[in-house]
């Protein structure tokens, strides 16, 4: 008792005299000095001598040089940092803290780390604890000391101008200044060389403040960027359950407690009011801090986990929960009690340390006991006041309307039906960006429909809530669509409907047409239903994320999904939509095809009239559609929303009845009274065309008709053609299977406009004549191709109508000659006609060095490059490297391909690829670059592959990616991209080889090219800067001085 009321008087007798003390001595009364007999501790002497020195240093800053400060600074910092270590064990009193510090008393045991003992960089004085947590080195590197990650050091030429503040701003950045220097966050120190120096600027907070921010936007542009998974809002959602417990545990100056390395603090530099700082820990600004504190937080929480504890980190705030409040204050207590044992400062004011049922993270009010999320009070008054005073502005930026849009987008978690009313305003910003080139201080008005948006915020954001969850669906529909029709079904029953398009429907896009599908059918099925919960699967990806979405950047989508969800909100009807592959969306694509065209004529309409003038007025127009209807009120032979009714037949039981399409209706309507397909009179393909689907039906006529349907995706399904004329699915895949991945896809193309083409023109795909190929060939020249396309269509029809004869189609006279008079018309140029140098390339490589300093990601550009270089492989062979066929040793690399490749054919495939260690320069050595790959990769590679991705999961990349990362290097190298592509290292590679003098067999066995030709046709390319002294020009003019 006698010693924490003495050491409450000391605090008390400091904080009295503060104010007299001169500004540079301020720090004695700071509650971080000890308490002893002495008012200011028993080193007076020796503190009040170190703030001399350092006040001498601040006067000095740019007039002396650094190497006397640097060696002082660093013996402060040592014997800091042992003292610091030593009050690691020591226990704050209860009264060394305030009010809100008690509340840090969990389970009688006080706390170690306070707001008012923080010093930057702590989590580093606690490192033996976090041994104890994890074996992690990344993390342990981290926690001792975090290394910017740079992927090219950063230099700077012109240091920028100082920002000018106003005076409450000037007061405010210099507060935080001395807390930073008091904390340790920030110290002064002389100018480098080698430093890098930015801005510092500031951002209010909610109580009044301002957030000091380092500048580091350019610095940013050299670190490397990693992309990383992090916890977000709607993870928290998902383990809410009903009527549980909250908690929640903020920290305190999170960043600044990660220590920065001493290496690199120099490119944290900052000047405030002509003294030079620099930040001791992770400040705000740095691009990699979220990151860094995120992976941190991740050992920490996973502990946590692994004792029960359900939780949802998010930077520097947490959402604990548990089912029951002893649960929740448990999970309360060792959350705190192990952030605070490895270093962490509690923040007591903005954590929840009492179990609630109603809790607010991230700026949301969660209610376990409703299921409901909302915006705080303050939020939305925010938000309407926002919506208000645009509204009421004749005038306004792009800038400003951005903004609005940017707070709005901030609300979905808390507002059910946000998206419906963002759309709309995001197209319209777009827009007027675009009109504007991009620049958003252009002014603009606000449209009507702006402005109705607008309002629905004003009027409804402060009842607006989102439910954390919705209930089972109530049932599931299954839609579909073609470019003549759409079919809809309710699954598990009877109920099924269908529709036509009309000549304007279709002439829109089928994802539009897919999106309508669904609205008409939850009109035919749920016009009557409220409160329902309807599931809804698509076999459309665009239309399944508008539903979901709410919307969309386009347009004309956007309106239509507008107009299903206000149809679905008037009748409190919730939607989901799921995808559905076509091949499994069987009963919708069969409504939606079945379409019988006969019955879809009318009479003209000055007949009509001619006709309604003379016998009606009509009321009523029977057998009637959507399409072809004469009257407003009609009745339709099949289900039709627009319909007064349906199956007129039935109508006068039920005039002024229930709904008989209702899916609660008893009574269940299945018209089939009419046969809808048509059988061809003579046994023939017909192609249904359609954006993603194609249809093949095939019909014989003998003594029974039959009638098949055969479904086309892809170029792999040209097989079950093949069975149609009696050969067996086995043979039938075989066949298909003789052509390559790559050819497949590019004959696709090429093939379903043919299958259009003999559909429309009832031709049998694999009797053409050669009249009815150049037809189709002439129909793709009109079309716009050129030479190289239309040959590819050429090649691909030789497949087709190679079956039942002798000559293929490229060998038939006309062909060749019409293919000549196309190459006349359209020739196709070579791509390349002169190639890079390789030096430029290798030169650039050269300066990535040493390897073993790269990040992944820039030892991966270097690797694949080197590897298309040395190899002038292509980039599928690169992309094929397997682990198991490559043998490694100190002297070599030796590659044997043994996957199919394009240049494999029977009797012939790629000889193994031998790449020796580069002894003149190892800065080229592919056997250094490969195996510092290897060794790199070892702990993460789960897969044979060679080249694998730069981020989790660290999977086997794409062709795509090879190729992006190839034009990077080829960018930084100076090479231009904008002509020459990643495929250009097989040209520049064997070319550079051939100007050595390297014999045409190594390149030909090198390349993988059976001939010469091939490699001088294709690939031989000049260097695009020629040698003066070969010039052609320079040797014409030359010869004059011969002659004399």
């Amino acid at each position: 008792m006698l010693q924490a009321s003495f050491s409450e008087i000391t605090f008390r007798r400091r904080s009295f005299i503060k104010g007299d003390i001169q500004p540079q001595y301020k720090a004695l009364c700071d509650d971080t000095t000890p308490v002893t007999d002495m008012l200011f501790g028993d080193d007076i002497k020796e503190k009040i001598k170190e703030m001399d020195a350092e006040n001498s240093v601040f006067k000095k800053v740019g007039h002396e040089k650094s190497t006397g400060f640097h060696q002082s600074a660093r013996g402060r910092d040592s014997i800091q940092e042992e003292k610091e270590r030593s009050k690691v064990d020591h226990v704050v009193s209860a009264s060394d803290v305030s009010t809100n510090d008690q509340l840090l008393d969990i389970s009688g045991e006080q706390l170690q780390n306070f707001p008012n003992n923080f010093i930057g960089g702590k989590i580093s004085l606690f490192f033996d604890r976090w041994k104890e947590l994890t074996s992690d080195y990344w993390i342990l590197d981290i926690i001792k000391g975090y290394k910017l990650e740079f992927e090219n050091i950063p230099t700077q030429i012109n240091k920028p101008h100082p920002l000018v503040f106003n005076a409450i701003e000037n007061q405010y950045v210099q507060q935080e200044i001395d807390k930073f220097i008091t904390k340790r966050i920030i110290q002064p120190v002389t100018q480098t060389e080698d430093q890098y120096v930015s801005n510092i600027f500031v951002r209010p907070k909610k109580d009044g403040t301002y957030r000091v921010i380092l500048n580091l936007k350019q610095l940013n542009l050299d670190i490397e960027h990693i992309h990383f998974k992090m916890e977000t809002f709607k993870t928290a959602v998902t383990s809410i359950s009903k009527n549980c417990w909250f908690g929640s545990v903020d920290l305190k100056d999170a960043y600044y407690s990660v220590k920065v390395d001493k290496n690199d603090r120099k490119y944290l530099r900052f000047y405030w009011k002509h003294v030079l700082y620099e930040y001791t820990c992770l400040p705000n600004g740095l691009t990699t801090a979220p990151r860094i504190f995120t992976k941190i937080l991740k050992v920490v929480f996973s502990k946590l986990r692994s004792k029960g504890h359900c939780n949802t980190p998010y930077i520097d705030d947490s959402l604990l929960v548990s089912k029951t409040y002893a649960e929740c204050q448990k999970n309360i207590t060792d959350t705190v009690k192990l952030l605070d044992y490895l270093g962490f400062t509690i923040h007591p004011d903005k954590s929840v340390l009492q179990p609630t049922q109603i809790i607010v993270f991230l700026g949301f009010v969660i209610n376990s006991l409703t299921m409901r999320i909302t915006l705080t009070e303050e939020k939305a008054d925010n938000i309407a006041k926002l919506c208000s005073r645009l509204i009421l502005k004749k005038e306004i930026t792009i800038r400003e309307f951005a903004q609005v849009i940017g707070k709005l987008v901030a609300t979905q978690p808390g507002v059910q039906f946000a998206p419906l009313y963002i759309k709309s305003l995001e197209i319209t910003k777009d827009i007027l960006l675009k009109c504007h080139y991009g620049n958003f201080d252009a002014k603009m008005i606000l449209s009507e429909d702006n402005i109705s948006d607008l309002n629905w915020w004003v009027n409804n954001v402060k009842s607006s809530f989102n439910p954390i969850n919705q209930k089972d669906p109530d049932f599931i529909l299954k839609t579909d669509s073609s470019s003549k029709g759409w079919g809809a079904v309710v699954q598990d029953t009877l109920l099924e409907t269908k529709g036509f398009w009309s000549y304007e429907e279709q002439k829109n896009h089928i994802n539009f047409l897919e999106l309508k599908a669904v609205l008409l059918a939850l009109k035919w099925f749920c016009s009557s239903r409220e409160k329902i919960h309807i599931q809804v699967y698509v076999d459309n990806m665009v239309a399944l994320n508008y539903i979901n979405k709410m919307g969309g950047r386009i347009l004309k989508l956007n309106t239509l999904t507008k107009e299903l969800w206000n149809w679905c909100i008037n009748r409190k009807i919730w939607v989901t939509a799921f995808y559905l592959p076509g091949v499994a969306n069987i009963e919708a694509d069969r409504l939606s095809r079945s379409i019988n065209v006969d019955i879809e004529w009318k009479l003209n309409e000055n007949v009509f009239h001619i006709i309604n003038s003379l016998f009606g007025p009509h009321d009523v127009d029977l057998f009637a559609s959507k399409i072809n209807h004469q009257l407003p009120r009609y009745y339709s032979y099949f289900p039709d929303s627009y319909a007064e009714a349906s199956d007129w037949e039935d109508t006068a039981k039920s005039r002024q009845g229930q709904s008989r399409h209702d899916v609660s209706c008893t009574v269940m309507e299945h018209p089939k009274l009419v046969s809808t397909d048509i059988t061809p009179d003579s046994g023939r393909f017909i192609y249904d065309k359609q954006p993603e689907k194609s249809t093949l039906s095939t019909s014989k006529s003998d003594n029974r008709t039959s009638h098949s349907e055969i479904k086309i995706s892809s170029f792999q399904d040209i097989g079950q053609l093949f069975q149609s004329y009696g050969l067996s699915k086995e043979a039938s895949d075989i066949i298909a299977s003789s052509w390559k991945p790559a050819t497949k896809q590019q004959y696709w193309t090429y093939c379903k406009r043919w299958l259009s083409f003999c559909s429309e023109r009832e031709i049998d795909i694999f009797k053409a004549t050669e009249l009815n190929v150049l037809e189709f060939l002439t129909l793709l020249y009109k079309q716009g191709l050129g030479y190289s396309a239309i040959n590819t269509a050429r090649s691909m029809l030789s497949s087709f109508l190679s079956v039942n004869r002798e000559i293929t189609v490229g060998q038939w006279p006309l062909v060749k000659r019409f293919l000549k008079g196309i190459f006349n018309l359209k020739p196709s140029l070579p791509r390349y006609q002169k190639t890079w140098d390789v030096n430029i390339v290798l030169q650039y490589l050269m300066t990535l060095t040493p390897v073993h300093m790269l990040t992944l990601r820039v030892l991966s550009y270097k690797l694949v490059t080197l590897l298309l270089l040395l190899t002038g492989q292509r980039l599928q062979t690169i992309h094929c490297f397997d682990l198991d066929d490559i043998n490694v040793t100190d002297s070599s690399i030796y590659i044997d391909v043994r996957t199919l490749l394009k240049c494999s054919k029977p009797g012939s495939h790629l000889q193994p690829i031998e790449l020796p260690a580069f002894i003149d320069d190892d800065r080229l050595c592919i056997v250094t670059v490969f195996k510092e790959y290897l060794l790199r990769t070892s702990s993460f590679r789960k897969t044979q592959k060679l080249i694998l991705s730069c981020v989790k999961p660290y999977q086997h990349v794409s062709k795509a990616t090879i190729a992006r990362w190839v034009k990077t290097v080829l960018q930084l190298a100076g090479i231009d991209i904008t002509i020459y592509k990643s495929h250009s290292t097989r040209s520049a590679s064997t070319s550079a080889a051939f100007q050595c003098a390297t014999s045409i067999d190594t390149i030909l066995k090198a390349a993988g090219w059976s001939n010469d030709s091939t490699f001088r046709k294709f690939y031989n390319r000049p260097v695009s800067k020629q040698n003066y002294n070969d010039n052609f020009s320079v040797k014409v003019l030359r010869s004059q001085k011969l002659s004399n």
